[in-house]
């Protein structure tokens, strides 16, 4: 009798963070690789683009397709609106 190993192969499932209210999804500006780089949102790329494609981590963080950084916000002083931005 032969025994095979079955390999896992586990894949990332990549997706976009789309807005219901206007269509345009997350965006990593710029396309920088660096932390605390700002996320923004933007129309789609065709084909996709690694800077607006996301993923969830085993932990259930989104994390970005670019850098494997994860999406995180704070609110700025000036605002009521939260700043997304990526976090080691």
């Amino acid at each position: 009798m032969v025994k095979v190993k079955r390999q896992c192969d586990v894949r990332r499932r990549e997706f976009f963070v789309v807005s219901e209210m206007h269509g345009k999804v997350l965006d990593v500006r710029g396309g920088k690789r660096d932390p605390g780089a700002n996320v923004i949102v933007y129309s789609k790329h065709t084909p996709p683009s690694k800077n607006q494609l996301w993923y969830l981590d085993q932990q259930g963080y989104i994390r970005s397709s670019l850098n494997d950084f994860a999406l995180d916000a704070s609110k700025t002083r000036h605002t009521q609106f939260f700043k997304p931005w990526l976090q080691v």
